[in-house]
């Protein structure tokens, strides 16, 4: 499993796609506050924000990424 995989299954989604339209209803930022951020590869960190976030995220900084998306689910 990847990062959106995780952060959804953890989060106590159904499907990933509640975390994009929904994000509101699951305690995912929660969940990935808790992820180490070097648990996954910076491919999987820019594919998370690309899906969830609908941008584009460089993908050298983890670190931004995450943070990106602690954002969007606050």
């Amino acid at each position: 499993m990847g990062l959106i995989d995780d952060i959804a299954m953890k989060s106590g989604c159904e499907y990933v796609s509640e975390l994009k339209y929904h994000p509101e209803r699951y305690r995912a930022h929660e969940v990935l506050s808790a992820l180490p951020v070097e648990s996954y590869n910076e491919q999987e960190w820019c594919e998370a924000v690309a899906y969830l976030v609908d941008a584009e995220a460089s993908c050298e900084d983890r670190e931004a990424c995450k943070h990106r998306l602690l954002e969007y689910f606050s």
